[in-house]
């Protein structure tokens, strides 16, 4: 538990630091007023000889006795409006219904405190540690370890398990006119008045996932790390909202540590175009299926090929790779079929390969039932992933062998057989 102790430490040097120099600005706003006597120069010193011997003991009791004024939750009212005094904790059992709700997610708790003064309680509670769960969570569940490790700073068990009594329970008996409600029928002539409640635990979770996503995006096409070349995704369209204005410490922890920011999510459906695919005149792979498209997971199939272990994972690695490239080439193939039937009959696709025109275009929907085209299109995707691997790759690509190019072909034709199989 190296990360409770060094934490511990921080914040003891910290809170020391504080009272030190909230000690010296009162000597010195008295001194602009009067010359002090010397008991008085003494008062001062004793305070802040006092303030340098404090303990990790006592800076953890001081935050134990705080517990009192810190509600843990899920839900707080004051997203919607800030003179709410709503707040729920759903400490729901875990149920995966398909829904986006607390119960479906493991989310991070929000903390209510009474008074901003008390933060570095909510801050001490909400802890992340090694296994990536809060203090909050080992704290609840009486955790040997964490309890053991904040004995070490001479706190006792009894001391941390009134603190966690001491934790204000939820009782919601009523709501409030100022936040939102709908009508909800629940039968002929019947329904339940519901409350619209904000759940910041969700959208806490949220921002933290697509924060995550956001840096890997960044480090996938940043030369100098770890991740480059590695497969990435991102969420477009994403709005920003800020709660609390100059004041997001009044509204909760969560709220605070974030600034104020949440994200939103785009809640329309996908939109594509036909008019951005190219239609194929002679080559689907090289005409269709654009090189920036798949640049990323070439490079990092590039990275696999130059490992010198050859074990399951980086045959796994390597297998996973080229797949998200059929991938890409299956998306582009579905969105040319979106085409009217019989575009590839126009005389300026001639010279397209018949087995592409089975692929690609609905009007040979019966010859595409007779699978033997699939092999020309592997062996053509083959090729084209050969020639695409030495252009990212450039003068540091691997020499692939038949036995490679043969891989390719094998993943390709048994993605299309299943493709088929499932039409």
């Amino acid at each position: 538990m190296g990360k409770l102790t060094e934490y511990v430490e921080e914040c003891l040097q910290k809170q020391i630091k504080k009272d030190i120099d909230k000690i010296k600005k009162e000597r010195k706003d008295k001194e602009a007023e009067a010359t002090l006597s010397d008991a008085e120069i003494k008062v001062f010193n004793d305070r802040i000889a006092a303030a340098q011997s404090q303990t990790e003991k006592d800076y953890l009791l001081k935050l134990l006795g705080f517990f009192q004024y810190c509600t843990v939750c899920t839900h707080v009212g004051k997203f919607t409006h800030p003179d709410s005094r709503i707040i729920i904790n759903d400490a729901g059992s875990w149920t995966n219904n398909g829904f986006v709700v607390t119960s479906n997610v493991n989310c991070i708790k929000d903390i209510v405190c009474s008074s901003s003064a008390y933060m570095p309680v909510a801050k001490f509670l909400q802890l992340e540690l090694e296994d990536g769960r809060m203090l909050l969570e080992h704290l609840l569940e009486s955790d040997q370890k964490v309890l053991n490790n904040l004995g070490q700073f001479g706190i006792q068990k009894n001391d941390i398990f009134k603190a966690i009594h001491s934790l204000p329970s939820i009782t919601v008996k009523a709501t409030e006119k100022i936040l939102k409600q709908v009508y909800f029928p629940v039968k002929e002539g019947s329904y339940h008045l519901l409350t619209v409640m904000p759940a910041s635990s969700l959208m806490e979770t949220l921002k933290v996932r697509i924060d995550q996503r956001i840096r890997e995006n960044w480090a996938s096409y940043n030369k100098k790390s770890d991740r480059y070349g590695q497969p990435c995704s991102r969420i477009p369209n994403r709005a920003v909202i800020y709660f609390g204005g100059t004041k997001p410490q009044n509204i909760s922890t969560l709220n605070n540590s974030n600034g104020g920011k949440a994200y939103l999510l785009e809640a329309l459906p996908p939109e594509f175009s036909n008019q951005a695919v190219r239609l194929p005149k002679r080559n689907f792979f090289q005409e269709t299926i654009s090189f920036r498209s798949v640049e990323v997971l070439l490079n990092h199939l590039h990275k696999l090929f130059k490992i010198q272990w050859n074990n399951v994972h980086i045959r796994n690695g390597i297998k996973q790779t080229i797949d998200q490239i059929i991938d890409e080439c299956i998306f582009r193939s579905d969105q040319i079929r979106q085409f009217p039937v019989g575009w590839s009959q126009e005389e300026k696709y001639r010279a397209l390969p018949l087995a592409q025109k089975i692929w690609l275009d609905d009007f040979y929907t019966d010859k595409r039932k007779n699978v033997d085209w699939i092999d020309s299109i592997s062996e053509e995707f083959a090729r084209w992933l050969d020639i695409s691997y030495k252009r990212a790759a450039r003068k540091e690509s691997v020499k692939l062998e038949d036995a490679e190019l043969k891989f390719f072909k094998y993943r390709m034709k048994s993605i299309l057989r299943e493709e088929m199989r499932n039409a």
